[in-house]
């Protein structure tokens, strides 16, 4: 199957970055370990921006996710294919993508919330809020979308001494998800 017209657009400028890391390399002003962190900056961004771009699609069939994730490995094989680099030094890569489309198939709020609480520190809080808002939201009625969308917030409280963790575990627990209470970071200092 072919992914859709603005990943093959892609190639174009890809193909010529990549040549140009590739050819500063072998003229010697660029050093070999560049090109991958700039390389590896390029990859990164890229799928950032398949993520932002999954959250912001406001309905989406299953064939619909799944052309994404068909989009996604287009893209992210071309890419790598262009200029190498190990998948370590990616600060975000095909995995993140698709963990990401993946959540949008869970059909229980507290399924969806667990992963987010699990993720939060790989995902922000637009892409997460999104998840609930585009994702599960047809199957809520408004009270209980209002009350995933606020326990979803609670969970990115920075925590402080006594002030907003304690808000967020007091949120979590009245909006009815106190058992998500104890994945958050304790409150306090030793």
């Amino acid at each position: 199957m072919e992914p859709n017209a603005y990943v093959t657009s892609l190639q174009g400028p890809l193909t010529r970055a990549a040549s140009l890391l590739n050819m500063r390399v072998k003229a010697g002003s660029l050093p070999a370990a560049a090109r991958v962190s700039i390389w590896s900056c390029v990859v990164s961004h890229l799928m950032d921006r398949f993520a932002d771009g999954v959250a912001r699609v406001r309905k989406c069939t299953v064939p619909g996710r799944g052309l994404m994730t068909l989009d996604v490995g287009h893209a992210y094989s071309f890419a790598m294919k262009q200029c190498p680099v190990p998948p370590l030094a990616l600060a975000r890569d095909k995995a993140y993508v698709d963990a990401y489309v993946s959540a949008y198939y869970f059909d229980s709020e507290t399924d969806l919330l667990q992963w987010i609480a699990k993720n939060k520190a790989a995902y922000p809080l637009r892409l997460t809020r999104a998840m609930v808002v585009h994702g599960i939201a047809a199957s809520l009625k408004k009270k209980q979308l209002k009350d995933v969308v606020a326990a979803v917030e609670a969970m990115y409280l920075v925590p402080t001494e006594g002030g907003p963790a304690s808000s967020a575990t007091s949120a979590l627990t009245g909006l009815g998800f106190g058992g998500l209470a104890s994945l958050l970071p304790p409150t306090g200092s030793a």
